[in-house]
This record gives structure tokens, sequence and C-alpha cells, in this order.
């Protein structure tokens, strides 16, 4: 959605006075307006310069796409977006994510027309994604509008925006935690020192190792070491604070057990001398999995350099085991599996999984298939993955003990086809891949007999929600002898695998409707729908939730039911979703026996203008309720939250008024 293709050209007449101008543009070579345009935004050239005449549009053709995060010319955002019915095939979280995107662009008019037409109410994600860009003047308008902080001062750590993060903190954006370690993950070590400086007294002590996973994960190694001697005697003070609290309550206890006063603690508790070690061996494999999982050109310098930090690892080297000699035999039998889960978890998700898995392995890390597999599989990965399942196939799984089919057996693993991994850990690599649509993922599974799994049909209802038409018709092909699954899955999956015979899959077709219905994907609605799957009373709500405007009215036009529950009206109040409220209302939906959807849209923090809306369309109203839902859960600027109560106020008062009143005064009798 980031790029939106523009085709055809579209004449613009020349203004009188100007047609020598414009013939002597018409004369101009390429280079000439490719130097033009190269001062000008990118944005502007396909949306404006090359638009002027057909010439142009012909020397100008590498500028065809236009980029939603940069900033458009708000005459071309308007025509492309404001039209009547523009939005109407995109789900909630698309106009959600062209408004986050328009809010990153910096267009201010773009912004307020998009918050306009998207009819999203205050997303705390457009905050963060203009805060992310370093917008200011955006961030001004949406907080002087009401809309949530959100994580906006962690988006801006993570781009390394100090003068956003100041200007965000000056501006009563609340302290999050999670800015440090965001800025860390961003490379950015001089914004984690500031941060630090800045963070609240009364607050929480920092994570100093969650800090320096994520210095492992995003800084060079130079970087980390920075950090790593500026946090670690930090973490020591801590740890030393701990237990100086730990021996006072321990006192305490043994005191009251003895029912005499507790003596008095000497205040050089608070400084009890602990080991000099800077971090646990469990705190170094968290930093290890960071390093492991770097997009940085130095990660295995880094990874290696913080082996070095485990303790006894200086004693290993000196002793020349070095090299590839079993770093992980540092960590405590009990905690391997815990710890190997997140290193092998981060390195199978990079581009280069292959490349770190096999050099992890050199090094004595045992191989951890179904977390490795999980992860490759959310990237997308495939190649890993086949390569992981082959692993399995040919009994070369590493282990605590030294790898084989001894290390496997130990941990319920099996090398018989469909039991190669226990049935909890495939199936989630199974849903990982429906819901991102890796079709290929799903057939290598089902070249080793991991599909389809008996009475188990959320892998085709994720694949549904996630509106992959093209999974959820393979899936479907499953369902009987699995003929016609076997194309492009056998052979393309696991050559030395023997793909076994799956049973049949039983499903429950009201739940695939729904799942799609709540995707938004039209096609594939009207596909189930051919293939016998029926509605039920939870359907119209499902694509309310989705908020696509077309399957909802396609789903009204086809007869499903509008329920008189008001559920649709709630899963779109859920959302902040103005504009399928005002579609559900077209389409004459019923609010429901109760006031809850007016209710909800309160506590969600809608707009005053859509709250008067709503009384104005007859959605029942419980007005102490709603005083309450402001009370309880509005955290807007005080200004708005006065207004609101002002407003609920004085309708109770009208409300309590006898009729004749509100018309305007009883007649005398």
């Amino acid at each position: 959605m980031d790029e939106v293709s523009r085709g055809g050209d579209v004449g613009i007449e020349a203004p009188p006075g100007t047609g020598t101008a414009m013939n002597l543009l018409a004369l101009s070579t390429q280079d000439v307006l490719e130097c033009i345009a190269q001062f000008l935004p990118p944005n502007e050239v396909a949306c404006t310069l090359r638009l002027i005449c057909k010439s142009f549009a012909v020397h100008l053709q590498r500028f065809t796409s236009v980029r939603l995060h940069q900033e458009s010319p708000n005459h071309a955002f308007a025509w492309r977006w404001a039209a009547p019915g523009a939005l109407r095939s995109y789900t909630f979280r698309q106009r959600s994510q062209l408004l986050c995107l328009t809010a990153a662009s910096g267009s201010l008019p773009n912004l307020i027309l998009a918050a306009e037409i998207t009819g999203c109410i205050f997303r705390a994600e457009a905050l963060g994604a203009a805060a992310a860009a370093a917008k200011i003047p955006s961030c001004d308008w949406m907080i002087r509008q009401g809309w949530p902080w959100g994580d906006a001062l962690v988006a801006a750590a993570g781009a390394g925006h100090i003068k956003v993060c100041r200007w965000l903190r000056d501006h009563g954006c609340p302290w999050d935690e999670a800015a440090i370690p965001a800025a860390a993950r961003g490379g950015h070590p001089e914004l984690v020192n500031w941060l630090l400086s800045v963070r609240p007294v009364q607050g929480i002590l920092p994570d100093v190792s969650g800090i320096l996973s994520a210095a492992a994960e995003g800084c060079s190694l130079a970087e980390l070491q920075e950090l790593y001697k500026l946090l670690v005697p930090l973490h020591n003070h801590q740890r030393q604070q701990q237990r100086a609290i730990y021996h006072r309550a321990a006192v305490a206890v043994a005191a009251s057990s003895a029912a005499v006063a507790a003596p008095p603690v000497d205040a050089s508790d608070a400084m009890m001398p602990i080991t000099a070690a800077p971090l646990t061996t469990g705190e170094i494999h968290l930093l290890l999995a960071g390093a492991a999982g770097s997009q940085t050109s130095d990660w295995c310098e880094k990874f290696e350099w913080l082996e070095m930090q485990q303790p006894g690892a200086s004693a290993l080297h000196g002793a020349g085991g070095g090299g590839a000699a079993n770093h992980a035999s540092f960590i405590p039998q009990q905690q391997r599996r815990y710890y190997r889960t997140s290193i092998w978890t981060k390195a199978a998700a990079c581009p280069n999984a292959l490349e770190r898995l096999a050099w992890l392995r050199q090094r004595g890390y045992p191989l951890d298939v179904p977390a490795a597999a999980a992860a490759a599989t959310l990237a997308g990965n495939v190649t890993c993955l086949k390569y992981l399942l082959a692993e399995l196939l040919t009994n070369d799984l590493g282990s605590d003990s030294g790898g084989g089919l001894e290390g496997s057996r130990s941990e319920g693993l099996s090398v018989d086809g469909a039991s190669l991994l226990q049935p909890s850990e495939w199936m989630q690599i199974a849903r990982t891949a429906a819901k991102a649509g890796h079709l290929a993922v799903l057939q290598a599974l089902y070249a080793i007999g991991c599909l389809p799994y008996p009475g188990d049909d959320l892998v085709l209802i994720t694949a549904a929600s996630g509106g992959h038409m093209h999974v959820v018709m393979w899936l479907m092909g499953l369902l009987g002898d699995g003929s016609s699954a076997g194309g492009g899955g056998g052979d393309a999956a696991l050559g030395a695998a023997e793909v076994v015979a799956a049973e049949p899959m039983d499903y429950d077709d009201c739940r695939v409707l729904n799942a799609a219905a709540r995707s938004g994907n039209v096609e594939l609605i009207l596909w189930l729908r051919e293939k016998g799957c029926a509605w039920n009373a939870a359907t119209m709500a499902s694509a309310a939730l989705g908020g696509c405007e077309e399957a909802i009215e396609l789903l009204a036009s086809r007869g499903c039911l509008l329920s008189d529950n008001g559920r649709p009206y709630l899963a779109a109040a859920c959302n902040g979703d103005l504009a399928v409220l005002r579609c559900l209302r077209r389409l004459g939906c019923p609010w429901g026996p109760e006031a809850a959807v007016f209710s909800h849209c309160v506590a969600k923090g809608f707009p005053l203008s859509a709250l008067q809306w709503l009384v104005s369309e007859g959605c029942p109203v419980d007005w102490e309720e709603a005083v309450e839902m402001v009370e309880r859960f509005v955290r807007r600027p005080v200004g708005y939250r006065q207004e609101l109560m002002s407003w609920l106020l004085a309708q109770m008062v009208d409300m309590k008024m006898p009729r004749c009143q509100r018309r305007g005064g009883c007649d005398s009798q």
C-alpha cells in the first residue's frame, strides 16, 4: 500500500500567455527534465510535472509510483483518496495504514484530510509514525486534536530522533521505559545515554540486560562495548540493592516470628558486596540472541566478544578451548532449551539464516528445530525451513548431549513422518505460515505428512482471516483425498521425503466464512459461498470487525442476517471505526436492545461530533453510563474531556425535563 501506481496521462491546457514557455519546455531534452526533477520531491514529479503534457510523461517514465510515506501534492492526494467510494474496498487495517503513512509524510493538509476520510478515530499508531519520521508539525496537530500518545516516544527513540524525543517530553508525553532499548536496537547509543539521563528517578530500575541485548542487535561492536562498560556497573548496583532489600525482609520476618522488634539495619546493607561477575550466563545468552539476529556487518565479532563475557569463558579459551568449543556448556542443563531458543529464533529470522545456523552449530550450539522453524516461517524463509525439516528427516539434530537421535528423543522428537515435531510445534508453524500466506511452507509440511491434521481447522481459518485465497483453495483441496494438493508440494518441498497420505480434515464452514468476512476479501467470500460455506449470526459482526464496507454491503445484498443484537456496531465501535458505523446505519442494521454501542464509542474516545451523529441517528443512550465511561476510560486532553462531559451532562438534564418543555414550553391551561 506504500506505493500507488498511476497509469495514463492527463493533459492540462496551458493558461493564456504561457505558450512560448511551454514551447521552449517542449523542446527540452530528457537531461534537462531529469535535472528539474532532482529539485522536486519524487511524488511532486509523478503527480504534477509528469502530467503537464504527453512529452513530459514520455521523458519521466520512471516517475510513475507514488510513495505514501513521502509528501504528496494535496490535489493529487485528494483526487485519489477523497473521491466517493475511494476507500470502500479497504479494510480497517488498510485505512489505518493509509493514515499512518500520511502522518509520516509530513503533509499536514493531507493528514487532516486522511483523518476525515478514513473514519479511523484517533489512531495512536499515526502519532507514532509521525514521531518516527520526525514530523513535529503533524505531531503537534494530532496532540492538539486529542490523539493518544501511544508509543510515540518509543517510535522516535527507535528512529534516533533526539529532537523529537525532547519535544514529546516537553509537551507532556508520558515516560516509556521501552524507549531506551528501542534506541539501542536502532543503533543510537548517544540517544540511549540521553534517555538514561532524563528517565524519571521514581520509575522502575532500567532493564540493563534488555538494553544491552537490544544494543547487541542494533549497535556496532565498539558501541556495544561502550554501553556495556556504562551499564554493567549500574546493573551490579541494582543487584546490590535487591540483595539488601531481601536481607532486610528476612531480618524483619525472623524478628516478627520471634515476637521481638526488628533490629535496625545499617545503611551499609544497601551496598553489600556481591560477586564481581558482570552478568550471569543466562543474561549473556540474551545478549547473544541479540547478536545472532543483528543486521550489522560485525555480528559475528559481537557474538564472539559476548561469549568471552560469560563466567568461565576466559579459562576455557586459556586452555585452548576457543573457536568451535561448546560455549553452550556454560548454561545450566535445565535452562539450555530456553536460552538456545532465543538464539535460534533470532538467527533463523535473518535473510542469511542458513549461513548463521551453520556458523552457530560449528560453535557448538545445539540446533533447536521448532524455534528456528517457527522463526523462518514467520520471515517467509522457505529455504531455511526446508533445511530444518531435512535435518529432522536425516536424524542430524544437535542436542545438549552431543546430537543425533538420542538428543531428539530426549526432547520428545521422533523421525516417523508427521511425528518429526510435537503436534503443537508444527501446528504453530503451519498457522504462522497460513497467517502470512506462505503457501510454500505449508506444502513443505504437507510433504512430510504434517498436513492436514484431523479435527484441527485452525490453519484453514487462519488463512481465511488473512484473505489468502490461494492458500485457502489449496487447503480446501486437502479435504478430499489430497490429490489436488500434491502439485508443487512434494517435489518442491523435500526431495528425500516420502509424502505421507493425510487423513481428511473436517472444518467448520461458518467459522471459515466468518474469517474470510473479517479479511475483507470479497472474491474469497464469494468463492466460499459457491463451495457451500454458510453464514451465521456472527458473520456480519466479523465483517464489521474487518472494516471493509464492500464486504459488508456484499453480505447484506446476498441476504446475510443483520442481527438485532447490535454486535456489528460493537465490533466497529471497538475498532474506533466511524466509517463502518455509518455503513451499518445506511444498511439499516439494528442498534441492539441496550446502550452498549454508544458507551463503547464514548470509552473509545470518539469525537463529540461523532457522538452527536450517533444520537441523531437514534442510537440508544444510557447517559449515566456514558458519564461513567468518560471518568473511567477517556484519557484525552483536559479540554476535550471537559467539553464532552459538559455535553453529556446537558443531555442528561434535557432528557429529565418534561417533553413539552424540551419543545419550548407547555401551553398554559
